[in-house]
Order: C-alpha cells, then structure tokens, then sequence
C-alpha cells in the first residue's frame, strides 16, 4: 500500500522484483537481486550501494534501476536525491514505470514542503494512470490540508464579520457531505446541505457557498449520462476536479487545482461534455467571488471614508465651539470703534494761506451760530478738524 510519510507512514513504492522480468544480464540481475533483498531487510544503505553497483555493470541506464534507488533513497530520507533518480527514470520508462514515479516524485516534494507541486505530479501521475487510487488519495489529502491551512490563516487574521455563524452540528454535517462528496456521491451530499440549510438558514452564509457548488456537482456529474468514447485520462482528470470543486472551504489553491485539471481534460477530450459544463461552472463561480469581494472592498472603502470625515469633523466643532466662546469675551469689552463716513475721513494737508482761510471761515459760522442759538434753540455744528 501507498502513502503518505516517512518509512512507518510513507508511500511504499513498488521495488520491481525481477531481474527475469526484466531481461537483464547475471552480473545485473545478481546485483538487483540483492538490492531487493537489503531494501526487505530495511538495510536501506546496502539497497542503494547494490542498485548503484548494478548501474555500473549495465550497459545502458536502465530506468528500472533508476526507479528502484530513487525508492531507497526516498525511504532513506533523502527527498531531493529520489527526486532526480525518478526525473531519470520517467525520461525512460514505459508510461506505468513513468506514472508511478511521478506519484513518487509527489511523496518527494510533500516531504519537502512544496505541496504545490506535489499536487501536480500527483496529477502528471493521474494522466498517465487514471485507476490509481492510490494518486488520487493523496491528491485529496493534501487538497484537503492546504483548506485547513488556508482555514487557519483566515481565522488569524481576526476580522471580525457579521455574518453569523454555523453551528457545530451543521458543520459536522457539511463534514459528511465534503466526505461523500469526495467518494463521488454528489446527489447524496447535495442533499445533506440542502436539509442542513433548510433546519438551520444562519448557517447560509458561512455554508451556503459550498452547497451552491454541491448543487452544480450533482447536476454535471451525476445527472449527465456518461459520454460513450470518453477518453479515460479526461474522465480521471474531470473526477479530480469535481472532487476538488466539491471541498468545504474552497480557496484559491483549490481553483487553480480544479481548473487545471479539468483543462487538462479537456485537452485530451475536447467535446467531453462534463468537462465543459465543469470548467464553465468553476470559472463562473471565480467570477463572482471576485465581484463579492471587490464590492466588500468598496463597501470597506465607504464605511472607513465616513469614520475619517467623522474624526474631521470633531476638531471642527470643538474649533468653532472655542470661537464662540471667545467671542462672548470679546462682547463684554469696549465695542470697536464705527466704521469711519466721508466726513470722518482725515483731511489733506493744507498750506497756511488754506488754514488761516478755512479759521477765519469757522469763526464767521460760529458766529452765526450762536445767533441761531438764541433765536432756535440752537444746534452743535461740528465741524472738520485735521
């Protein structure tokens, strides 16, 4: 059996057992042989030496030796070395030779942290082998991890949104349906979130999205008839990327895995009629996730315009607040002096002549005056001054 880790929990990998199988010459098969021997002993260094030696007496570099030290040394705990023994041994093997190291290759890289592209030799593995159960399981493993990880980061970030959430037990029933909805039973999962929803409709917003995507599975997988004359690689590749559509908490890595593999599909099968309605399903959904997220953006955008105009604002009134309360002071004081009229405005400088002029004038008139004032009452004239 295959599978994920190291030697207690790694995919073991076939170790061709026969140099007869083979054709291969004594001194070459002699020495395969007893690699094979030391690798069933767990003697993973005296494996290796044997598998080298053999290569050294062959005549040409047989990918089947490749094959089998890439498999040591994977078991030995050395990744990146297995990783160019299984390059080597793809370049030229039969398509079964080459299908399993690519599965191999993607063991490789899982222990190397580069899951991203383990799943694409998980898929390279699924093209050139559409049966192997044993790729497809460990495709959806580590699909399945990078959701938690993707989970995980969402729940750091610590934003915190209206939108209600799931209760435990509808969670544990999008669970089952993610769960069958993995095995292929897409009307069945359809079905649990369908009643989910309907026994408990806060949960839509934080489940809604994944049986909206079970709903289409159901229609394109099982509702469509299969195509006679399908392509068997296309139909793997389809399969891969409905089950990849139909994860819970599906992120952007899960979009790119599910829209690879089914334009892979695709290129084998052109016309494959689940293939289209999948990929136009998958890039529809994508576009409005986009839509969604860009008018939470706006929104965002608005709602942090309006705080900044409030916070603007505040300063304002507390300034127009102190103006008032300053000019309440001022009132109490002196009124400033009236605005000055054509009369009060200074008079141009005058010569001497002018002035003794403009007294002799002001005397006659104040003369005149203080007769009216006997006669009237009198009135003050005021005169200019300089």
């Amino acid at each position: 059996m295959r599978y994920l880790g190291w030697p207690t929990t790694v995919v073991a990998v076939l170790i061709l057992s026969g140099c007869g199988e083979l054709h291969w010459r004594d001194p070459v098969a002699t020495k395969v042989a007893a690699g094979n021997r030391a690798f069933a002993e767990g003697d993973f260094d005296q494996a290796q030496l044997a598998y080298q030696d053999a290569m050294l007496d062959a005549d040409e570099d047989l990918p089947e030796i490749q094959f089998n030290l890439g498999d040591v040394l994977f078991t030995n705990r050395k990744p990146d070395e297995a990783r160019g023994s299984f390059d080597r041994a793809i370049a030229g093997g039969s398509l079964p030779l080459q299908a399993m190291a690519n599965y191999n290759i993607g063991n490789a890289l899982f222990h190397e942290d580069k899951w991203t592209e383990a799943i694409e030799a998980y898929q390279r593995a699924l093209e050139l082998d559409p049966t192997d159960e044993d790729a497809k399981y460990n495709l959806e493993l580590l699909l399945a991890k990078l959701a938690e990880q993707a989970d995980k980061a969402e729940q750091g970030d610590g934003e915190k949104t209206d939108t209600p959430k799931a209760s435990d037990w509808a969670k544990r029933r999008a669970a089952r349906a993610e769960m069958l909805a993995k095995e292929g039973h897409f009307t069945e999962a359809a079905l649990i979130m369908s009643r989910t929803l309907e026994a408990e409709p806060n949960a839509a917003g934080e489940l809604g999205d994944f049986s909206e995507r079970l709903d289409q599975l159901q229609t394109i997988m099982d509702e469509i008839p299969p195509q006679p004359g399908a392509f068997p690689q296309a139909d793997a590749l389809v399969d891969v990327s409905a089950k990849t559509y139909a994860t819970w908490r599906y992120g952007s890595q899960h979009y790119e895995h599910a829209l690879n593999s089914v334009s892979q599909a695709l290129t084998y099968q052109p016309n494959h009629t689940k293939g289209q309605k999948l990929l136009k399903a998958i890039q529809d959904h994508q576009q409005k996730k986009q839509e969604q997220q860009e008018q939470q953006g706006q929104e965002r955008l608005e709602q942090q315009q309006s705080q900044d105009s409030e916070s603007q604002e505040e300063p304002q009134e507390e300034q127009e607040q102190e103006a008032d309360a300053a000019h309440g002071e001022e009132s109490d004081e002196e009124p400033p002096n009236e605005p000055q009229t054509e009369d009060d405005a200074p008079a141009e400088e005058m010569t001497k002549e002018e002035a003794q002029r403009l007294l002799d004038a002001l005397e006659k008139e104040e003369e005149s005056a203080q007769k009216n004032k006997k006669q009237r009452g009198g009135r003050r004239f005021r005169g200019k001054h300089w």
